[in-house]
């Protein structure tokens, strides 16, 4: 301490300041929750419609297309042809998001059929894989199939 008052006064303010500026910046700096990877927490119920609108019709028993079956959480944590689909916590590294956030002129662009997602829908996909892909067991995580694409119409 000795030393430091022997020192000029800009010599002295130096640390003060870098240790200010530092706490500032941090402060100041998004956090990993902010930004546009940002994810809010999404119930399964609000994810639900999605798989019913876009997503069953073509990865059901009836009509698997990639090997990957949406009817209930074991199937489709389970995956496809192509491994594990969703990866709870990681959208980036879920295949299933992955593939609906392909341009829609890709050949694995998904839903193959029908209209692709909106920029909305793809985040709430995003968000609810982010914050753990919450799909409970029993009849409340089933998906019902309404109506079926024959496998040679893809």
């Amino acid at each position: 301490m000795i030393a430091v008052l022997s020192l000029p006064f800009s010599q002295k303010a130096f640390p003060v300041v870098a240790i200010s500026a530092g706490l500032l910046l941090s402060a100041c700096s998004p956090s990993a929750g902010d930004g546009p990877n940002a994810a809010t927490k999404v119930a399964f119920n609000e994810f639900k419609p999605l798989l019913e609108t876009h997503c069953i019709r073509c990865h059901n028993t009836k009509s698997v297309f990639g090997g990957l079956i949406l009817e209930n959480r074991a199937k489709a944590f389970a995956g496809g042809n192509r491994g594990p689909s969703i990866k709870p916590g990681d959208a980036a590294g879920s295949l299933f998001y992955q593939v609906l956030d392909l341009p829609a002129d890709q050949y694995h662009a998904m839903p193959a059929t029908g209209p692709k997602l909106n920029e909305a829908e793809k985040k709430l996909v995003h968000d609810w894989i982010q914050s753990g892909a919450d799909w409970p067991e029993g009849p409340e995580g089933q998906i019902k199939t309404v109506a079926t694409v024959p496998s040679d119409n893809i």
